[in-house]
């Protein structure tokens, strides 16, 4: 196993950082992208509960779509 200079790796490491910053940036920036991706006719949007204010309590049917439709599998 060789042991190298320290500065040597200091160099190395340098060369590097000065590499990786002179590349162009492979992120586009959110709101930069006006290209949207199409959406199915079936979609109905995220899932969440309402409120109707008329009883003061979620409006549920039972249903349990949001459980199914969840997309953090939190419900």
């Amino acid at each position: 196993m060789k042991i190298q200079n320290p500065v040597v790796g200091f160099i190395n490491g340098l060369m590097v950082t000065i590499r990786s910053t002179l590349r162009r940036p492979v992120t586009a920036e959110y709101p930069a992208i006006e290209k949207r991706l199409p959406l199915s006719n079936r979609y109905m949007g995220f899932p969440a509960l309402t409120w109707d204010y008329d009883v003061e309590e979620p409006y549920c049917t039972g249903c349990m779509v949001c459980v199914r439709e969840c997309p953090t599998q939190c419900m």
